[in-house]
């Protein structure tokens, strides 16, 4: 069959796909033999008629069409074809810090120390970059991340350091905005401030990158618990050590710089990223360390075998000629390892299977295309997929004390909670059916609420009527009281079982359930 064609580019294949967009290697075509090789996200065909989502959409297009930086990846077209909105972005053959870790822990060594901060300076002065930006009238737009973690910064064989994945980044600008009582981000980098659901700024990014150094420099998870719950209590009151409790090799001035970056009191943590860049760079000095990309383009060759770069370097300079269904390149794209052939089996884009990548809580690296998917973009060669991006219901700590309930409704979970994906065709499990409401009706009158806390082993998607409240654990959900029938889903444990739950007036339910 012929090549998928969408609008100007031509797709040669699919990256990843997940339950609310699909991401492609694509070349991008122009007049007179134009063509340059790019990394497409397209948002599912029916999930464009939801505007929740295209308006998250378009504000990750309207956050990433400003984002010009040498330390971030480049967005450089945003459009809508045959009714799919899709965002392009350039293709950066390399490696993000999941996957440097994991190769350095197979060899079972340290990542050196100079090379740890060199990647987090780069990060940092991409990081600090977006937080100063400003929209057309001057005003600043106060952006934060919310999702630096070890699979958003990518390193390229060419030693450039790059941030990516603004898909749930904050902006004042924002038109849809994120419900209170709700988080974003994956729990184990998250700030104290962001897990009990305090209002955060751009010192939030800053300690999550602290994080991310702390775990390059020891190749140990800091706040890694057995489930989400434990992991937010450790980021809010568990014990921050220097790395060199781990790591003895690491100077003292090195444990004070990160120490600082991971302080619980905002006003002792680094007031901006450049500052936090600024720390490690005289550190390098101090250490007789003069940075370069060569130096970072050399580390990264020595750590992966030559195969795999010259694999991602060739797809860098890959080419989509007309004349059949092989797609020919100069490159010789043909000729890659099966796993990196060309998709040349769909003769259109709508025909194109939904594939439901499988959830983990275990820490693989790659991406889904839900929240990471400027990182699977860039990093879609990786050895593992990212852990997915999670929504969880905000977690009340026993320190600082709770703040009060706020009435009458609850917050929704983010944005239009979505019906269950199609299940995988070979499994074939029963589907959940939504309950589909009449579009004109008068509004109920206010019924009493009770708060449901809902944990299970292993963890589940959980809906009501067909809408997602959210994956486990769930705690102090907000839920009408009376009898409700919840259906718990994972598709990778072949799981799909309702359970009844009676919701007490004004009340906690809680309920821990071995599936």
């Amino acid at each position: 069959m012929e090549p998928i064609e969408f609008g100007r580019y031509r797709l040669i294949r699919r990256i990843a796909a997940g339950g609310m967009a699909q991401i492609f290697l694509a070349v991008q075509r122009g007049p007179h033999g134009f063509e340059k090789v790019a990394v497409l996200k397209v948002i599912l065909p029916e999930l464009c008629t939801n505007d929740d989502f295209v308006q998250m959409f378009l504000d990750e297009a309207r956050i990433a069409a400003n984002l010009d930086h040498n330390n971030v990846v480049r967005v450089y077209d945003f459009g809508e074809i045959g009714g799919r909105y899709y965002l392009a972005m350039e293709h950066l053959p390399g490696e993000d810090l999941a996957s440097i870790l994991q190769a350095t822990r197979k060899a079972k060594r340290y990542l050196p120390i100079e090379i740890a901060a060199d990647f987090i300076i780069g990060a940092a002065t991409g990081l600090h970059f977006a937080h100063e930006l400003k929209d057309p009238k001057g005003k600043p737009m106060n952006i934060v991340h919310r999702d630096v973690s070890p699979s958003n910064v990518l390193v390229t064989y060419h030693g450039t350091v790059k941030l990516v994945d603004f898909g749930i980044a904050r902006a004042e600008s924002n038109i849809t905005k994120t419900a209170a009582g709700t988080l974003k981000g994956k729990v184990a980098y998250v700030s104290p401030e962001q897990a009990m659901g305090e209002a955060i700024d751009r010192r939030s990014d800053i300690f999550a990158l602290g994080v991310v150094l702390h775990e390059l420099l020891t190749s140990a998870r800091m706040f890694r618990r057995d489930s989400d719950l434990a992991t937010l209590q450790a980021v809010a009151t568990g014990p921050i050590n220097p790395p060199s409790a781990l790591r003895p090799d690491v100077p003292a001035a090195l444990d004070a710089i990160v120490l600082k970056a991971l302080s619980r009191d905002l006003a002792h943590r680094y007031a901006t990223a450049a500052d936090f860049a600024d720390a490690l760079a005289g550190f390098l000095m101090s250490q007789g360390y003069a940075r370069s990309e060569r130096k970072l383009a050399e580390f990264m060759s020595s750590t992966f075998d030559a195969e795999r770069r010259d694999a991602k370097l060739l797809i860098s300079q890959a080419a989509a000629a007309d004349g059949g269904p092989v797609l020919k390149t100069p490159s010789q794209l043909q000729h890659l390892p099966s796993h990196l052939s060309p998709l040349r089996s769909h003769p259109t884009l709508d025909s194109i299977p939904i594939a439901q990548l499988p959830k983990s809580r275990a820490p693989l690296f790659g991406a889904l295309a839900t929240i990471a998917a400027l990182a699977m973009a860039t990093t879609f060669l990786a050895l593992r997929s990212p852990p997915a991006p999670q929504v969880v219901t905000v977690i009340e700590l026993p320190s600082p004390p709770p703040k009060p309930e706020p009435a009458p409704a609850p917050p929704p979970v983010l944005a239009e909670p979505l019906p269950l994906p199609p299940p995988e065709p070979a499994v074939a499990p029963p589907p959940v059916v939504a309950v589909a409401e009449p579009k004109s009706r008068p509004k109920p009158a206010a019924k009493a609420r009770g708060q449901l806390t809902l944990d299970t082993s292993p963890y589940t998607e959980v809906f009501l009527n067909g809408k997602k409240l959210g994956d486990t654990p769930l705690v102090n959900l907000p839920l009408p009281a009376g009898l409700q029938v919840l259906q718990l889903v994972n598709d990778d444990k072949k799981i799909r079982r309702s359970i009844e739950v009676e919701i007490l007036p004004g009340k906690t339910v809680v309920k821990k359930l071995k599936l």
